[in-house]
């Protein structure tokens, strides 16, 4: 099965990303680089209007560790960083 017809964005910055979440709404889904959603879209358990590709964010790729706690963006990968 193939997924329905969607919009697809890349914003290049945190501006754009909120600018495309505000604009579509609830009617979006946001890809950051998991590959689940793609596999929900083939079939068919989402159907976004739009899909936001934010992979190209690079302030979402952050850590910040505290004393009892840690804080990961959106686009940090474990596997290469350590908090």
């Amino acid at each position: 099965m193939k997924p329905v017809a969607f919009e697809y964005c890349r914003p290049d910055s945190i501006a754009e990303a909120v600018a495309l979440l505000e604009e579509f709404g609830p009617d979006a889904s946001v890809l950051s680089g998991g590959m689940s959603l793609g596999a929900m879209l083939n079939m068919r358990l989402v159907r976004p209007v739009a899909l936001i590709d934010v992979k190209r964010v690079h302030w979402l790729a952050f850590a910040i560790a505290g004393a009892a706690a840690g804080i990961a963006g959106g686009l940090f990968a474990f596997a290469k960083g350590s908090i």
